[in-house]
């Protein structure tokens, strides 16, 4: 009887130590395919990160080519009623180009990031391609500068000149800029 019930937990042991085993292997592939789940996935993430690296970069390049087709009005009085896109069409007549409302995607006045008391906030226009900007600036230079009486603003026709920075406008390079 001794002999029996030592036999049996033997077995029993072995039984238990192999189910343990089975236990334990099953666990360790388990360990494995995880391991191995997650050098993927690390890998997946330094792709990504590289990838979006790679269009940030992409990104900012095309930002700064459409930014090619941007005016930069400088030194341009501000009126509460004034209409951003005809006051551009008038400059675009000044300088012999016509300009329709559908060649402007946007104008808007924008804040300079560092506040100058008593200048206007400068203006910004997304025209629809590079040649109709470089079609302004080029008239304007021939014209030899514009004055806000050419564009039919009120007040003085004062010029802006490269020395000063009063309030209306005269040299190109002031008064247009590419963004």
């Amino acid at each position: 009887m001794k002999l029996s019930l030592i036999t049996e937990i033997k077995n029993e042991i072995t039984s238990n130590l192999k189910q343990l085993e089975e236990s334990h292997n099953s666990l360790l592939n388990d360990y494995n395919n995880l391991k191995s789940n997650f050098e993927k996935l690390q890998q997946n993430v330094q792709d990504g990160e590289m990838k979006l690296t790679d269009l940030c970069a992409q990104i900012k390049k095309e930002q700064q080519w459409g930014r090619l087709s941007n005016l930069e009005i400088v030194g341009l009085p501000e009126n509460s009623k004034e209409s951003i896109s005809e006051l551009t069409i008038k400059i675009a007549s000044h300088a012999g180009i016509k300009l329709t409302n559908d060649q402007i995607v946007s104008a808007h006045r924008v804040q300079p990031m560092q506040n100058v008391g008593g200048r206007p906030k400068n203006i910004i226009v997304k025209l629809q391609n590079r040649t109709i900007k470089d079609n302004i600036i080029s008239g304007l230079r021939k014209t030899k500068g514009i004055t806000t009486s050419d564009i039919e603003l009120g007040g003085p026709a004062k010029r802006k000149n490269e020395e000063s920075s009063a309030i209306t406008i005269n040299s190109v390079k002031d008064l247009l800029k590419i963004v």
